[in-house]
């Protein structure tokens, strides 16, 4: 699932795919590999339509969704990257590597969907990540740090691993549910909005799914509850005192004036 050729929902494996034909994907993706000689972790990434793939482009790294791939095969893609570029050998082989049930991933971004996806900006004042058995967590935030425009606006990414497809888009679901971020506006109720849709837990969806579904970008009212919580949320004290705290080093300054 993506939003301006961004991709924000990632999975393994793909529900568009046979195993015949998740085969020869990988068969072909392992030759390029060989062809360019490559020899350490590597993306390469193909287009599906109509019943066939076709080749778009390779990446001599590994990528945001890689984390998908490691909840379902139980391989650190990172740890493995080091030890190849230390020259040490795989301890593994491919036939060793399994597939154990469905992993999704969902992208944390501080942007607004209701707004045209428009970059948001502001103090993180309270934040709290769910956990649970087959929840994983990879994030570049902490509480009380800025969030600026000067770099990409993915926060974190929640990932979901359970044994079938269904399961894992309703823990996904959920996670997004518990995460709890105040202070700068995130996609997250957007996400949630995408993990319950009919045709995403269906599997029949493509690429331009939420161009072609723009009722789901823009969302619904935030009810009274949800405004009656976050502001008695923003009224606590320790939140107030952490918003209005003086960076350190400017509190060194002494008292001053422009």
């Amino acid at each position: 699932m993506q939003r301006r050729f961004q991709k924000i929902i990632e999975e393994s494996p793909s529900p568009a795919l046979s195993p015949e034909l998740r085969k020869r994907v990988c068969e072909t993706a392992a030759s390029i590999a060989r062809a360019a000689n490559c020899r350490n972790a590597g993306t390469v990434e193909f287009i599906f339509a109509g019943g066939e793939f076709y080749f778009l482009e390779m990446n001599t790294r590994l990528q945001v969704e890689h984390t998908v791939t490691e909840m379902i095969t139980g391989i650190d893609l990172v740890a493995q990257q080091i030890y190849v570029a230390a020259g040490r050998e795989l301890g593994f082989s491919q036939s060793d590597i399994v597939s154990r049930g469905h992993a999704i991933e969902a992208r944390l971004y501080a942007e607004a969907p209701e707004r045209g996806y428009v970059p948001t900006t502001g103090k993180v004042l309270v934040l709290e990540y769910p956990d649970g058995d087959g929840v994983r967590i990879d994030s570049g935030i902490l509480q009380v740090q800025q969030i600026t425009t000067a770099f990409d606006p993915m926060l974190a990414k929640i990932i979901a691993h359970s044994p079938t497809r269904i399961e894992a888009a309703l823990k996904a679901h959920r996670a997004m549910r518990e995460l709890v971020l105040l202070g700068c506006e995130t996609n997250a109720n957007f996400l949630t909005r995408i993990l319950r849709d009919e045709a995403f837990l269906s599997g029949h969806i493509r690429t331009g799914y939420l161009e072609e579904n723009p009722h789901i970008a823009s969302g619904e009212p935030a009810s009274d509850l949800s405004a009656f919580l976050a502001t008695a949320a923003l009224l606590t004290r320790p939140i107030r005192e952490s918003a209005d705290a003086v960076p350190e080093l400017h509190a060194a300054l002494g008292s001053w004036r422009n």
